[in-house]
């Protein structure tokens, strides 16, 4: 089986846990994996590396999903443009750029939701709509 990913982050648990070839991966770049082994050579990969994602909770959206921690390195690490992923998974608007992270492409997050600290306190605000209290 052949999974082709972008924008992703992978978790080797999720092949197996096992070093058994029985998918192969193909990156099409700015992908995050804490496993050393992924065939991620695409532009803006980071393998071997911990993406700092929360617990699997209700954070808005149809699904539960990982937020990425206020010190993830899949913020502002991805990249958009290529794909046209302008909503996260919880159909919040990407990107949204914070402040004091560097850029690597168009400030938009590796994987399913989009980090956003309005206020910069560390904590993602959710739903840029809600958070000043319009309902």
């Amino acid at each position: 089986m052949d999974i082709f990913s972008d924008n992703s982050i992978a978790n080797f648990a999720f092949f197996g846990g096992d070093e058994t070839d029985s998918a192969s991966s193909n990156s099409l770049g700015y992908n995050l994996t804490d496993y050393n082994d992924f065939k991620f050579d695409g532009i803006g990969d980071q393998i071997s590396t911990d993406p700092l994602l929360g617990p699997l909770a209700n954070n808005g959206g149809p699904t539960r999903i990982h937020l990425p921690s206020s010190i993830s390195p899949a913020i502002d690490a991805g990249n958009c443009l290529v794909i046209d992923l302008f909503f996260d998974q919880r159909g919040f608007l990407r990107p949204f750029d914070v402040a004091g992270v560097a850029n690597l492409v168009d400030a938009c997050d590796i994987g399913a939701a989009e980090w956003t600290d309005l206020d910069g306190d560390g904590i993602d605000d959710g739903d840029v709509v809600f958070f000043h209290g319009f309902e």
